[in-house]
């Protein structure tokens, strides 16, 4: 189960417990005291993350359904919201495996919850030959 849904997350109010004296304050925007609920609805730092990532996402997610919408229309194809889900489940997927990342322990859990291989080969080399088929 996830850390944060389980508000498990080392964060400086729980810390604070161990530690009476150390500061709370966010160490990401230097506002209120740190904490799950703090980090990921409050804080400006992780807000502008978020905004930023929301856009980017709801922008890709408007192209699929506008290419469903144009399926329908002009083709005549139909498939359920599930298999449009699924197909931009595939997108990022593949998007993930394009990627070269380096071994780390978050890098193998993102694998892992994607179901993905992902590349942490130091160098890849492919030459134009290898995208003509």
């Amino acid at each position: 189960m996830n850390l944060t849904l389980l508000n498990l997350l080392s964060t400086q109010d729980r810390i604070l417990r161990w530690d009476p004296g150390k500061s709370v304050a966010c160490p990401l925007c230097n506002g209120c005291n740190d904490s799950v609920r703090y980090l990921f609805s409050e804080c400006s730092f992780s807000a502008n993350i978020w905004t930023e990532m929301k856009k980017k996402m709801m922008q890709e997610r408007l192209n699929d359904c506008w290419d469903e919408r144009n399926k329908r229309v002009f083709t005549n194809e139909k498939r359920s919201w599930k298999e449009v889900l699924s197909g931009i489940m595939d997108t990022i997927r593949f998007k993930l495996v394009s990627l070269r990342v380096k071994k780390t322990v978050q890098v193998s859990k993102v694998a892992s919850t994607w179901q993905v291989i992902l590349n942490t080969d130091k160098k890849v080399e492919l030459s134009i030959e290898d995208w003509k088929e």
